[in-house]
């Protein structure tokens, strides 16, 4: 069973959300394009955060010089 929170605002959701679920993982090739598996799964992350009210902002690709926004490029709006 999933625990309830009691919030009275909504900044209150984002300050406890957030920073615990934070996804990080790495690209060995030091590519900063996204793969169909990145997508796929930042669009399944994006559409449960919505089923339970919350809005997924964006999954950024971080290289060494550069940077990816997957939100920038589209990729969360399909």
């Amino acid at each position: 069973m999933l625990p309830v929170l009691g919030l009275e605002h909504e900044r209150d959701a984002n300050a406890r959300v957030v920073p615990e679920s934070s996804k990080h993982g790495n690209h060995p090739s030091g590519s900063l394009n996204p793969s169909k598996i990145d997508i796929d799964t930042t669009r399944r992350i994006a559409a449960g955060a919505q089923a339970v009210g919350l809005k997924f902002l964006d999954h950024i690709i971080v290289g060494r010089d550069d940077s990816f926004s997957m939100a920038r490029a589209g990729l969360l709006d399909a």
